[in-house]
């Protein structure tokens, strides 16, 4: 069965560049474009199943939550067995063996002319398509929790460059006349806590790893959450044993897409609007 690599190799341009042409995405230049069109007619390809022996690569990073990468892997492993796809995984990027590839962020894009689908926010690497929560309107809907419980000091942990999750987050909270101070890392979180400084009323985590580091740091001072210190996060609900309040997508449905697409060859982004859960780690602001 003709591939989008094949169809690349053909053309003499990148598997992200057919992508692109066939998706719309991005502008390309007409003759690289009639180029892939030709390759495509040439090569009777057709957007479709992989054939039977295809295996489908995941790569994960190293500090996902084991309940969320196991809801992940069980709904990748089951889409790719109805698309006729053997699941390889991975904690690093495999160029051998691999007829598509799901990547979970942070983790690196493979440097392999296959098709790649990134679970979570872009890097910058050329990818098919991108499956993850809506980071805007989970932003704002976190925006609006906090504000409504009268927090105006709010921090913004995080490992990850600053995206629209932050910036929505920000936008929300700022327009009640508060401030999010964005901190990248243990040693920001631990400054943000320091005596002398107004410590902050509330913590939104931009993921699992960075909540773990605010749950350390507020274990460290003996602050106690909710009570003096809410907190919130995207995507991870149960850290250290603990349930928090977070804003999720079922692992079962970002899996389930990303296979898809994948193995269809289908470039359309797909973004899912999570669901706020209460956990009782969010309260009103301490007076």
């Amino acid at each position: 069965m003709v591939t989008l690599a094949d169809v690349a190799r053909h053309a003499g341009v990148a598997v992200s560049t057919v992508s692109y042409a066939l998706s719309g995405k991005r502008s390309i230049s007409a003759r690289t474009r009639e180029r892939i069109e030709h390759s495509i007619t040439a090569l009777g390809y057709r957007a479709g199943r992989l054939r039977r022996t295809a295996v489908l690569g995941v790569v994960l990073p190293a500090d996902l939550d084991p309940v969320w990468t196991g809801g992940f892997l069980a709904a990748v492993a089951a889409t790719g067995r109805d698309r006729g796809a053997d699941v390889l995984i991975s904690f690093e990027p495999r160029r051998r063996h691999v007829g598509a590839v799901v990547v979970v962020s942070p983790a690196s894009v493979p440097a392999a002319d296959v098709p790649v689908v990134r679970v979570g926010p872009a890097d910058g690497t050329p990818h098919l398509c991108r499956v993850d929560v809506n980071r805007v309107a989970a932003g704002v809907e976190c925006g609006r929790h906090l504000a409504n419980l009268g927090h105006r000091n709010v921090i913004f942990a995080h490992r990850t460059p600053l995206d629209d999750f932050h910036r929505a987050v920000r936008a929300v909270i700022g327009s009640r006349g508060g401030v999010v101070r964005p901190c990248a890392g243990a040693a920001e979180v631990e400054r943000a806590f320091a005596v002398g400084t107004r410590v902050p009323t509330a913590v939104v985590a931009a993921d699992g790893a960075a909540l773990d580091l605010v749950l350390t740091e507020l274990d460290r001072r003996g602050l106690r959450v909710p009570r003096d210190v809410s907190v919130i996060a995207l995507g991870a609900e149960t850290r250290r044993a603990r349930a928090v309040t977070s804003l999720t997508v079922s692992p079962t449905t970002l899996a389930r897409a990303a296979a898809e697409a994948v193995l269809s060859g289908d470039a359309r982004d797909r973004l899912f609007t999570p669901r706020l859960t209460s956990r009782g780690t969010t309260a009103r602001r301490p007076l």
